[in-house]
């Protein structure tokens, strides 16, 4: 299993990546990036969701048409970028390009599993 954070944005919000624009998915506008995100760009959608999209927006849904594609295309045996190696070794940080990382918000984690928080929490 690969995992990827979808980062539409390298700006931030209390330091979290966030798309180009509120998001209206749900009743409520959102500011960060999501599961629901990546699909909503694999198929089309960012214009029913944000206002205004922006090349960034339209570059981030290439790239992720790109990869879905290539894997399937490739019975699941090739993925770009190469180095991507299967989580948890590696998490790929998506924008405008792709960033591997050996982790994502670590501290935050440790701090949620220690605490027994993740009872609580949809964790995919």
């Amino acid at each position: 299993m690969y995992h990827n954070i979808s980062i539409c944005n390298p700006e931030s919000v209390r330091g979290y990546p966030t798309p180009t624009g509120t998001v209206h998915v749900y009743s409520y506008p959102g500011i960060y990036s999501s599961h629901l995100w990546d699909a909503v760009a694999f198929f089309n959608q960012i214009h029913h969701y944000i206002d205004s999209p922006t090349d960034e927006d339209h570059q981030f849904q290439d790239i992720i048409q790109k990869m879905v594609l290539e894997f399937v295309k490739s019975y699941g045996s090739h993925v770009t970028p190469e180095e991507w190696l299967k989580y948890p070794n590696s998490v790929a940080l998506i924008n405008t390009n792709i960033t591997l990382v050996d982790s994502y918000h670590k501290t935050k984690c440790k701090f949620w599993s220690a605490n027994g928080l993740t009872d609580y929490a949809w964790v995919s």
